[in-house]
């Protein structure tokens, strides 16, 4: 075969024929870009649904980390509460 029978495209060959191109290697080609873009499609659809998954991840734990916070201010203004009542009662005793 020479070269001018093959015609190269995408790094793949396809034999020439009269009319074009071998119809079967086009075909077989078109099919295998076919499943290689599904598959990357596939994959895209994944990385979405992780990246969503991830923002909601980040989204909860900050309310989460925000309701922490405030019951963390609660417990100590109610703690500091006490002590301050205790002292007064501590400081009255002693008088």
């Amino acid at each position: 075969m020479r070269n001018s029978d093959i015609k190269v495209i995408g790094e793949q060959e396809f034999q020439k024929v009269k009319w074009g191109l071998a119809e079967k290697q086009v075909m077989a080609y078109i099919d295998r870009l076919i499943k290689e873009r599904d598959g990357l499609l596939g994959k895209q659809q994944h990385l979405s649904s992780l990246q969503i998954l991830a923002e909601k991840t980040v989204t909860e734990a900050n309310e989460l980390a925000q309701q922490i916070q405030g019951e963390a201010r609660e417990q100590t203004r109610k703690l500091t509460e006490e002590t301050e009542q205790r002292t007064s009662e501590t400081l009255g005793w002693a008088r």
